[in-house]
């Protein structure tokens, strides 16, 4: 039987699980990101994080300035997919944005998945995003890109509950430093060396640079 959902605890994962979300992403990721590629992401954006019983099971990693907020990576740990825990992790980040933008009326949420990923698409309609854009043959295979786009109206500073434990700093165990499987295929994006330094997000959509990446939405499955 699945974990119950009223398990999960949300949370920006520490340093110390970076091993464990490289482990989630090579198992999970269908075109999954190295693990040199995914630390690096890591260290230079944000993530939330859904834990049962102090294990990460899924997590996002995102940025968000002024009212602007994009959505960079998700993944659901294939063990746990079908649960529900992306829209999950997805609708507590959405809860805890506005919080950093008190001065703001309204924050605009931005994404990017391939043409033809209908599930991650479905699953993002759902949560009330549109597409608002497209790239055409933005990823390596040539396939379009649809830009999606989600407005946050509701402004909450303070979480509604807190959890009532939060996941220790350090793990319980040490994953193993390889992953347990390797990818079928080459990542068809790569995530850029250095984030983009730009304040404001939209004159990114529709650019030509490679600031969005699609790999993150292969995995999602609610």
């Amino acid at each position: 039987m699945p974990p119950s959902p009223s398990r999960l605890i949300f949370q920006p994962s520490a340093p110390a699980y970076y091993s464990d979300l490289a482990a989630i992403e090579s198992r999970s990721n269908p075109t999954a990101w190295s693990a040199s590629q995914l630390l690096h992401t890591l260290s230079q954006y944000q993530n939330l994080t859904g834990f049962i019983d102090n294990t990460p099971v899924a997590f996002v990693i995102y940025r968000s300035i002024l009212n602007e907020a994009e959505i960079i990576h998700l993944v659901c740990d294939k063990k746990h997919q079908g649960n529900g825990y992306a829209s999950q992790l997805l609708r507590e980040l959405f809860r805890r944005l506005p919080s950093t933008i008190p001065k703001h009326p309204a924050l605009h949420c931005y994404l990017e998945v391939r043409a033809g990923n209908k599930v991650a698409q479905n699953l993002y309609q759902q949560l009330g995003f549109q597409v608002v854009g497209t790239r055409k043959a933005y990823y390596q295979n040539r396939e379009n890109a649809l830009i999606m786009k989600k407005i946050i109206t509701h402004i909450n500073p303070q979480p509604n509950s807190q959890p009532n434990s939060q996941p220790n700093s350090q793990p319980n165990s040490q994953p193993n430093s390889q992953p347990n499987s390797q990818p079928n295929s080459q990542p068809n994006s790569q995530p850029n060396s250095q984030p983009n330094s730009q304040a404001n997000l939209a004159p990114i959509i529709g650019a030509d640079d490679d600031t969005y990446h699609d790999t993150h939405h292969e995995s999602p499955t609610h």
